[in-house]
């Protein structure tokens, strides 16, 4: 009996899991970079290092730290919130809350509400890649400015509604909206 070799998938890639490696095969370079490219926005990848750099503290949470940070292949700007393992993953309620964060960060994608970019796992960190807005808090600005125009708050607040609106319609609340929580870009004082 004749055998013959059909070789069908040329390119693939492969997925570790806690226990598991699972491989899977493309039949095109551009149908496995689709694939990669997709992958990237959804799972925890490990080489933060290699490619990011952290700079100045931007902000404190509780949990985490938000720095401005680097990609290093082009020096373009990132908000990187990193959040130390072993005191959020100790506490079983905050990892959960982490976990639906990272969930609901994922799907979002409007204009007004800063979008993730990636999410990284180190050692000691966990890293979300996210947008960065130039700018300051709401509150800042209203402690410097003291107060607004009718026009300028008319454009925040519209803003803000589009940007729940947006959050209502996928049924997420938000549930910490306060002026520390909005960013404002470019507004004059």
């Amino acid at each position: 009996m004749d055998c013959k070799l059909f070789i069908r998938f040329r390119y693939g890639f492969s997925i570790k899991g806690y226990k598991d490696t699972y491989e899977f095969f493309c039949s095109t370079i551009t149908e496995r970079t689709k694939w990669i490219r997709h992958l990237k926005t959804i799972c925890i990848l490990h080489s933060f290092e290699a490619k990011y750099t952290l700079k100045e503290i931007l902000g404190e949470g509780s949990f985490s730290k938000v720095y401005l940070g680097t990609r290093n292949k082009d020096e373009s700007k990132f908000a990187i919130k990193s959040i130390k393992k072993k005191e959020t993953f100790n506490e079983a309620t905050a990892l959960k809350c982490l976990v639906k964060e990272i969930e609901i960060l994922r799907l979002l994608d409007h204009p007004n509400i800063v979008k993730l970019h990636e999410v990284y796992e180190t050692t000691e960190y966990l890293y979300l890649i996210m947008e960065f807005v130039e700018g300051e808090d709401l509150f800042t600005h209203l402690e410097k400015k003291k107060l607004y125009s009718e026009k300028d708050t008319s454009m925040i607040i519209k803003q803000v509604l589009e940007a729940l609106n947006y959050c209502h319609t996928l049924n997420i609340a938000h549930r910490d909206l306060k002026s520390e929580n909005i960013i404002i870009e470019y507004l004059p004082i």
